[in-house]
């Protein structure tokens, strides 16, 4: 049996939120085919995997609180399902969460009704 067919019959014991605000959450979605690859480790013959996920296009140049605002929302309401979804199938004590980023601004304007790249 392949991967692939062996996670198409996993689903999560929590719901995962497709969209935020009618706006789709792609980190939700990522986290969620995370906890069925979770669930089928031993199925797929590992101990210890290691999962990407990503949620772009973070470089707003002007207002930047309004959809920062809407992002972290969203990476928020990932995270709260991903964690309850991690206890409730026995995977948070031997999970570790690490987040990255190449990019980053200063808190002082520009000049162009934005900020400076860091």
């Amino acid at each position: 049996m392949d991967e692939l067919s062996i996670v198409e019959g996993i689903t999560t014991a929590t719901t995962f939120p497709v969209t935020f605000d009618k706006e789709y959450n792609p980190l939700a979605d990522q986290l969620k085919m995370v906890s069925r690859l979770q669930q089928a480790a031993l199925q797929r013959g590992v101990t210890r995997d290691f999962y990407s996920v990503e949620y772009g296009s973070w470089d707003h140049h002007g207002g930047v609180l309004g959809p920062q605002e809407i992002m972290f929302k969203k990476v928020d309401e990932a995270l709260n399902a991903y964690v309850t979804e991690a206890k409730a199938i026995g995977m948070w004590e031997s999970t570790v969460l690490v987040q990255i980023s190449e990019f980053g601004r200063t808190l002082y304007p520009n000049g162009n009704a934005g900020t400076e790249h860091g």
